[in-house]
């Protein structure tokens, strides 16, 4: 008997926002009594597949943590300890023929979130196109397309694979505006999957940051090569806090204390306990947002940049009117500007409200 939804989503790549929104997802179906897992699939022409090496290196390191040899142990042990405790999971598969028998003990395949859908790094698995049994029903909830065209080539593609899905949700309006003008598909706008737990569900899983002393700036940056260092750093003398993150850039070794063996659950920790953040990540605004704090999202690609993915900040300042907490390339963030987070707050409950009920309605 099929009595269970299967998620197919971006999860198991070192990446906060990533695993955080599988997490969440699957989490919020748990709460609408809908048994799910995750779907653990690996796409062997990006990933390795995951062998029973990375099962037994796993823990070996968590032998090392349990003995306090965590010197041994970085970034990587943090994320598998997050993977292998905290999602749900089926089988690993690796092709089209696995994902089709697996299919077989699901209803219902949720497509989403994340960039699953961004024409740069096409799949078509996360468009479900295994699937050709009637009887299993497609939703997507809020896949992105991240930039700002489909490519003609893939347009038919994507016409044609989402016809299948009975509901289609994205989580921007230009992922909605692309799907209508170039693949005639009609899609909702939801919330990220992030948004649809509350704070508390965080916080039982949150793990201390003993590098850090408080009070402290908590930075959080994906960009390679950005400018942002003068800035926070004349912020933090103002305010007298220390800088602490995490970023892509080595450069900022040299003005920032970099964080090692941070993973999902010290990210929320670092997030939630932070006296002011700066961020060039979606998801590092988000959990900025979800716990009330006061932050600053740089802007991370030029508008003229083919795999610009700004439309995602724009759309939560289009939902919360982030305006003031968003900075332009040379913007010298103002400490005196708050956000008023009891009307936020009720911005924000009425789209979980409508999220949620996309959901129910589309797994009923």
């Amino acid at each position: 008997m099929r009595d269970q939804v299967g998620i197919l989503t971006w999860h198991q790549y070192e990446n906060f926002g990533s695993m955080l929104q599988a997490f969440a997802l699957q989490k919020t179906l748990e709460q609408l009594k809908i048994r799910n897992e995750i779907v653990d699939y690996f796409n062997e022409s990006i990933l390795p597949a995951k062998k029973k090496s990375e099962r037994l290196k796993y823990l070996l390191k968590k032998v090392l943590m349990a003995v306090k040899l965590d010197q041994f142990v970085g970034d990587y042990y943090s994320f598998q300890r997050f993977y292998f405790d905290y999602l749900c999971k089926s089988k690993t598969v690796t092709n089209r023929d696995q994902l089709k028998s697996l299919s077989m003990k699901y209803y219902c395949i949720i497509c989403g979130g994340d960039q699953i859908w961004a024409p740069n790094v096409y799949d078509p698995v996360y468009m479900a196109d295994f699937v050709d049994e009637e009887n299993i029903r497609l939703v997507s909830y809020a896949a992105s397309i991240g930039l700002n065209d489909i490519p003609e080539k893939l347009r038919p593609i994507y016409r044609d694979l989402l016809s299948h899905f009975s509901c289609v949700s994205v989580r921007e309006e230009k992922g909605k505006e692309l799907l209508k003008e170039l693949c005639n598909i009609d899609a909702k706008v939801v919330l990220d999957p992030t948004f649809l737990l509350d704070v508390s569900v965080y916080r039982k899983i949150q793990k201390k940051v003993l590098q850090v002393k408080k009070p402290y700036i908590f930075c959080y940056f994906l960009n390679k090569h950005h400018d942002y260092g003068s800035r926070v750093q004349s912020f933090a003398t103002a305010c007298g806090c220390e800088i602490c993150g995490i970023s892509s850039s080595t450069q900022d070794n040299n003005w920032m204390h970099i964080l090692r063996g941070i993973g999902p659950q010290e990210f929320l920790w670092l997030v939630d306990n932070a006296e002011y953040i700066f961020t060039d990540s979606y998801h590092g605004t988000i959990f900025s947002l979800l716990f009330q704090k006061k932050f600053w999202t740089f802007e991370r690609f030029r508008n003229d940049d083919p795999i610009c993915q700004n439309s995602r900040i724009q759309q939560l300042n289009k939902m919360f009117d982030l305006e003031s907490k968003i900075l332009s390339s040379k913007e010298i963030p103002d400490v005196n500007v708050n956000l008023d987070y009891e009307v936020i707050q009720e911005k924000m409950q009425i789209y979980i409200k409508e999220s949620k009920n996309f959901l129910r309605e589309a797994l009923n």
